[in-house]
């Protein structure tokens, strides 16, 4: 499976860091707003994923997987953690975002090869439009926070973001494709557990498919998108410097 030393140093260092993250209380979530928290244990194994082979990015999902059912072991109290015990929900969406994370990373590398890199900076920046929009709509719809105070913030986030993928276009346009691979791989994610919960533990999402997808939709409109952005911004400096090194 490894190739050489410096791959086996990787891995584990990958692997170390998401065991931290997942094992060590309040560290790899961050609290945003009360009910509104984004996960940052996807972050390494983004970047993992962006290094390695395709047989240990699904290796770095596995631990992934083991990390929150570890986690869920030790200290889950609510219905849905408890959910985390269960292999298929805990272990499974991890290890196939890991797999679809390589593909999705290599696809769009390709991409930009054969078509243009340009696509790859105009892509982010539409997603990151739509899923802020989403939020605003949710905050305003959901807690209910002063409308102006939720446009301009959303507005200052996504010129940020611009700022960002200007920045990195510059510095190396033909990577642009990395903060495509890191925004979509995190929804991809969020998508898989989402997915794990509602086809294997549907009690907690209501009965019926409306409540289901309204839950998604919650869900997404907040964590997905702000996860995505923390992946966007975090995945893309730290592998663009790897790759320096290891050239």
């Amino acid at each position: 499976m490894f190739k050489n030393t410096k791959e086996l140093v990787f891995l584990s260092m990958f692997s170390a860091i998401i065991l931290m993250l997942s094992l060590i209380p309040n560290l790899g979530f961050i609290l945003l707003f009360p009910g509104i928290s984004i996960t940052i244990i996807h972050i390494p194994v983004l970047v993992g994923v962006m290094i390695v082979s395709r047989k240990q990015a699904i290796l770095l999902g596995f631990m992934f997987g083991l990390g929150s059912l570890f986690a869920a072991l030790m200290r889950a109290s609510t219905p849905i953690e408890l959910a985390f015990i269960n292999p298929l929900i805990s272990v499974l969406p991890r290890v196939l975002f890991a797999w679809f994370a390589y593909e999705i990373f290599h696809f769009l590398q390709w991409l930009s090869k054969k078509v243009s890199p340009v696509l790859s900076i105009w892509f982010v920046r539409i997603i990151f439009a739509f899923g802020l929009y989403l939020l605003g709509q949710y905050l305003n719809d959901i807690l209910e926070i002063n409308l102006v105070f939720i446009w301009v913030g959303v507005v200052a986030l996504y010129i940020a973001m611009i700022i960002l993928t200007i920045r990195y276009a510059r510095k190396g346009k033909d990577q642009a494709y990395i903060a495509s691979a890191a925004l979509v791989s995190t929804l991809v994610h969020t998508i898989l557990v989402l997915s794990a919960l509602v086809i294997i533990r549907p009690e907690f999402f209501n009965t019926t498919l409306g409540g289901a997808v309204d839950i998604i939709y919650g869900i997404m409109a907040t964590n997905g998108v702000l996860e995505a952005v923390a992946a966007t911004v975090i995945v893309t400096p730290i592998v663009l410097t790897l790759k320096e090194v290891i050239k």
